[in-house]
């Protein structure tokens, strides 16, 4: 949320971004908090499905405007590898764990994803709908793909620019703003 905010400061929607007042991580305790600016809207979920087309329009060019802006910052250069971020023990953002995957930060954009879907591979094994992808030998290719076949898929971006990525516009983490913000 500070890159967030730092990325949207010269930006008309930089008020999108709540102010944080105080936090801990989960990753010494058994569970996280953080106190933060409480932002008045509607959530976008309840009032898009009675919006008009143009109110809609409006609404996801400024969504794309802020999501383009996020992803153009430089990031600082104390954050190495991919995954998460936190704060060291100086204070600056630096690489970590990620909060849907409990690992990294990962050396390569390889390891990132291979982490990832091992991950989301072994959650299945909690499903007693999907067995763990065992039936029919869909894990035995899962697994295999993970392991070999990742790798001619992901050569094209090794070398490709890190960026800030919100990882989750669903209903509950981008109010409406009750402004009149059209970009």
């Amino acid at each position: 949320m500070t890159l967030a905010r730092t990325a949207l400061q010269d930006f008309h929607h930089a008020s999108l971004v709540p102010r944080i007042y105080g936090w801990r991580s989960a990753a010494n305790e058994q569970q996280g908090w953080i106190v933060q600016e409480f932002m008045k809207g509607s959530m976008r979920d309840e009032a898009f499905e009675e919006m008009s087309l143009s109110d809609k329009r409006k609404i996801l060019c400024q969504i794309a405007d802020v999501v383009a802006a996020i992803q153009k910052f430089e990031l600082p250069d104390s954050i190495q590898g991919y995954g998460g971020l936190t704060f060291d023990e100086k204070g600056r953002i630096v690489g970590g764990k990620m909060t849907t995957v409990p690992a990294g930060p990962f050396e390569s954009y390889e390891e990132f994803y291979r982490e990832t879907l091992r991950m989301e591979v072994l959650n299945a094994d909690e499903s007693e709908l999907l067995k763990g992808w065992v039936p029919n030998g869909v894990r035995a290719r899962l697994d295999q793909f993970i392991e070999k076949g990742l790798s001619p898929i992901l050569k094209p971006f090794k070398d490709g620019k890190k960026v800030l990525v919100h990882g989750d516009l669903s209903k509950s983490s981008c109010p409406l703003q009750s402004q009149n913000n059209t970009g």
